[in-house]
């Protein structure tokens, strides 16, 4: 899901958090996974929903739009800008205003857009207040490439129709409340996925304990002694809770099979981030059933040799790898 939907866990930095409900909720800014003919993936600020970014703020904005760009730039090969693109034609001056400073906000320590596509405003005003926006000043310095469009069949010079919904003139199906469904639901797995990384170290410790315990000398105490530690393995291992996360990986595998059986699966089927997921789910599935018959070999065996330090560390990371 990186732990983005989307984005899953792997050796190095932690990934980021999943952008807060109430922007990635409301519709204002979405990451379709769609792309320019640059092959840049795009960003857009719907007309329809303009009036819900006063309830935002633009380092919200900026946190949703740095998440997709981290998920879409961790299956590539060289890391991608982003383009973005804006219906003006009928926007505030407050609406204009806080998409071009979100954007310089942005690429404030870094290039990240490549081109923003700009339906121009129709009111005289707005159309002078985004023209000295995008003026470049002493503290500010517009590096993306600007491309000023009269009306919405313009689009389409710059963007195949399959890549555009049909708001922008193209005829790319786009459920924004079933986009954030399946998002949301990958990033419950990622969230069940990092739980059960953090607690594995401390479950093999646990069963490195047990596997040196000096076995009873009296044959009479044997039986119960194993007993008691086959229940302490069995209460180990239902408190890491890696059986349940396998459970839950094969029921999302098989939503992923059949995206046609749920409507925020279907919503997604065919996007990059929909291929993406896939390819990761099947991943973690791999490093999970690793992980099951690693323990199962632990518990099955904790008394005829110990668990050495050196390998203790290796099934911490072992889910990660």
């Amino acid at each position: 899901m990186s732990r983005h939907a989307t984005g899953w866990p792997e050796p190095g930095p932690v990934p980021p958090p999943l952008p807060q409900d109430q922007v990635l909720r409301s519709g204002a800014v979405t990451f379709p996974g769609v792309f320019d003919q640059h092959g840049c993936p795009l960003v857009i600020f719907p007309a329809d929903a303009q009036a819900r970014l006063s309830e935002l703020s633009k380092a919200q904005v900026v946190d949703f739009i740095n998440y997709f760009q981290c998920v879409h730039n961790k299956k590539q090969e060289k890391q991608r800008l982003l383009s973005v693109v804006a219906d003006l034609r009928q926007a505030s001056l407050s609406t204009t205003r806080f998409i071009v400073e979100t954007l310089h906000l942005l690429e404030f320590h870094k290039r990240k857009v490549h081109s923003v596509y700009i339906i121009q405003p129709k009111k005289k005003d707005v159309a002078k207040l985004l023209l000295k926006l995008l003026t470049p000043s002493k503290s500010c310095t517009v590096t993306f490439r600007k491309i000023f469009l009269k009306d919405i069949p313009e689009v389409s010079n710059y963007i195949d129709r399959s890549q555009i919904p049909a708001s922008l003139g193209g005829y790319f199906r786009y459920c924004h409340q079933s986009w954030v469904s399946f998002i949301k639901e990958i990033d419950a797995f990622v969230q069940e996925f990092l739980s059960v990384v953090q607690r594995l170290p401390s479950c093999v410790f646990s069963l490195q304990a047990l596997s040196r315990l000096p076995l009873p000398s009296r044959l009479s105490e044997l039986q119960q002694f194993c007993n008691a530690n086959e229940a302490r393995f069995l209460q180990l291992r239902r408190e890491l809770g890696l059986d349940e996360l396998l459970r839950h990986c094969e029921a999302v595998i098989e939503k992923l099979r059949s995206p046609d059986r749920e409507p925020c699966y279907q919503a997604v089927a065919g996007t990059p981030l929909f291929t993406h997921t896939a390819f990761d789910m099947l991943q973690n599935h791999s490093r999970i059933l690793a992980a099951v018959e690693k323990l199962s070999c632990c518990g099955s065996r904790p008394f005829q040799r110990p668990i050495h330090s050196s390998r203790s560390s290796s099934y911490a990371t072992m889910l990660c790898r």
